[in-house]
This record gives structure tokens, sequence and C-alpha cells, in this order.
């Protein structure tokens, strides 16, 4: 991943890296051979998903992004974008899976390929809490030999840290002054360098060894005004590194290094989905057992893991086919004003009109 990787990290910890909320970034994914496993299809699929670090129920996953969700402007808010038009070496269109993971295809024989994508949360977006230490995230990235079927070949992460309004380089710089001190007041043994990561200029992803549990993919409803019965708890944080399985290796590297100007938001007909765990809102719970389990699945051991929030309450709006914006200004006027209309027709006009002039 193109972008320095956090040196107040000690050796036995992961690499962290320190990103800006809504900033691309590129990813490039690079194929190294193993004569023991040849590839059995010249296309790999490879699905970049961003992913809570923490080890989590899949439904306390769902829960911390359906609290994201509810928290954003517009119900099509993605979690991770990707740059459509600097891609590199890919084969055919990019594909919006869910709200945070697309998919891409490449030839790993022919050349690498390269990818920008976008984080739009922040680590600290999930908590109602001020001053809330913020949640470390993983850009995983799950390839596939075959694209149609199979296991994973290969998964690997960087882990993250967003940040708003050029956080990312205030939080470097920061941390290399920081550096530079412990090297002019080091009276220790052991040097200090050989305590951190060294500095390093791109991300390279770790690989993990656990590739059979699925990931969660966060597809919410068109809807969203039914969230609104329902109140959404949000994601704890604990400190944890058990997810470090080694350094960067296998077929398949990931790390920091013309495409496609598409970008769809299906599957090709025919392409079975990998596994993978998928949820949808559909809320309110439908029978009282469905109420019972959803209000067992906070924690409350010390107020930070989970805690109630009710949602934003319902915006009552006609359906899209049944209203319509209109601008309009009189000679003396310098800007347009707007006129919602709805039902879309002369009275609805008239009424609008009636509702601006008074």
């Amino acid at each position: 991943m193109e972008t320095p990787i956090s040196t107040n990290q000690r050796r036995e910890d992961d690499r962290v890296t320190y990103i800006n909320k809504g900033q691309f970034y590129g990813i490039t994914m690079e194929y190294i051979p193993d004569p023991d496993k040849p590839l059995k299809s010249q296309t790999v699929k490879s699905i970049v998903m961003l992913m809570f670090r923490e080890e989590k129920s899949p439904e306390d996953e769902i829960k911390a992004w359906q609290f994201w969700h509810s928290r954003q402007h517009s119900v099509k808010q993605r979690i991770l974008d990707a740059d459509t038009k600097n891609s590199v070496g890919l084969v055919g269109c990019i594909e919006e899976i869910s709200h945070n993971a697309i998919a891409v295809y490449w030839n790993p024989l022919e050349s690498p390929a390269k990818i920008n994508i976008a984080v739009q949360c922040l680590s600290t977006d999930f908590s109602s809490q001020k001053g809330v230490k913020g949640l470390p995230l993983h850009v995983q990235i799950d390839t596939y030999d075959d694209p149609r079927e199979g296991p994973v070949l290969h998964r690997a992460y960087v882990q993250l840290k967003v940040f708003c309004d050029k956080g990312a380089e205030r939080k470097t710089r920061d941390e290399e002054r920081r550096a530079a001190k412990r090297k002019m007041t080091a009276t220790g043994r052991k040097k200090m360098d050989e305590l951190y990561h060294p500095p390093c200029e791109r991300s390279e992803f770790y690989t993990m060894a656990d590739t059979t549990k699925p990931p969660v993919l966060f597809s919410p409803a068109e809807d969203i005004d039914k969230l609104a019965s329902m109140e959404l708890g949000f994601y704890g944080h604990e400190d944890t590194s058990s997810l470090s399985n080694g350094e960067t290796g296998g077929s398949i590297k990931h790390g920091g290094g013309g495409g496609s100007p598409f970008l769809i938001h299906s599957k090709p007909p025919g392409t079975p989905t990998p596994p993978t765990l998928k949820f949808h809102n559909h809320f309110p719970p439908d029978t009282h057992s469905d109420k019972k389990e959803l209000e067992q699945v906070g924690l409350t051991t010390d107020g930070t893991v989970f805690s109630s929030l009710p949602l934003k309450r319902p915006k009552l709006m006609p359906p899209l086919n049944e209203r319509v914006m209109l601008y309009v200004r009189q000679e003396s006027d310098e800007i347009y004003t707007p006129l919602h209309v709805s039902p879309p027709t002369t009275q609805g006009l008239l009424n609008a009109d009636y509702c601006q002039d008074g």
C-alpha cells in the first residue's frame, strides 16, 4: 500500500498504517510463483474489503456497520470506494459487491495489478463518546485461484487507523519527532532501532494463516427509515494482536506499487458467490423472539463495549416517483429557489407556489 508505516510500533506488534478518510491510496498486487502450487487459471479474483481488527462475532461486526451507516447523510454512502480511472492491470470491471468490499479480476502471469481505494469511515466513528481511542481496521484481500468457485488461495491484511483533515500526516510527523528524541536519549543495552519497526515508505501486507473464516460483507437495505424503530449499539474496542500470523509471503504479494473506466454493482451472470456473510437490514424485527435476541447482542461490561443510542428520527418523504424538485426564479431574483412539488401535478405545483410565496 502506497503510504508509510508507523515508526512507533514495536517489532512484536503488527505494523500500523495511518491514512486519511476519503483519500485514495494505491495498492499493488503481485504474484510470486510457487512451483508446488501452480495457478489453475490465468485470471484470478481478488476481493478487497474493509474489516474490523478485533475478533468479534458477525453480529457484532454488522451492528457496528449499522451504527456507522445510521449516522451518514445518504443511504448510498459507501465504506470503501475505488478509483476506476487509475487502475492498472485489471481484467474487466471493478465490482461493488457490498458497501465495504469490491472485487477485481487480474492476470498474475502477465503483470501486477494496481487499484486505488479510499476508506470513508474514521476509526472513531464507532463510538458516540468524545475522546475515545479509535478502532484499528484492516484492509483485507482474499484472492481466489478460480473466480467461479473454490477456497481462498491467499489472504492478506494491513492494519489501518483512519484520520480526518490530514491527521495521518500530523500523526506521522509527531511519531518521527518522538523517534528522533528516543535516539538522542537512548541509554539501554538494546538499541532503540531494534525495538521498533524500521521506517518504510510503503506498507506491506501480512499473510493470514486462517483462510477459511468467511468475511462479513455489509449491504444495508435501501429503505433506511425502517431502521429508525430500533436502537443500534456502538462498537467497542479492545487491544489484541492475535491476527499476526507471519510476514508477507505465499503466492500473492500485496503492497504499494490506465485501467478500467467502469464500476458496476453486481457480478457477471453465472458467477457463484464466494463464502461470505452478508447482512441486510430488515428492521423492525418481525417477532418478539427476534427483538429479544437483538437486545442480548449488546455488551455492557464497562460501558465502553456497547451502549444504546437511538437513531435519527425518520424523514417523512414521499417515494421518488411521487415528487419532483424544480428550481425557479423571478426576473428580479439573483438566485434560483427550489420548489418541492409533491405530487408532480399541476395541483402539486400550485401548492408548492403557495408554500413558497407564503
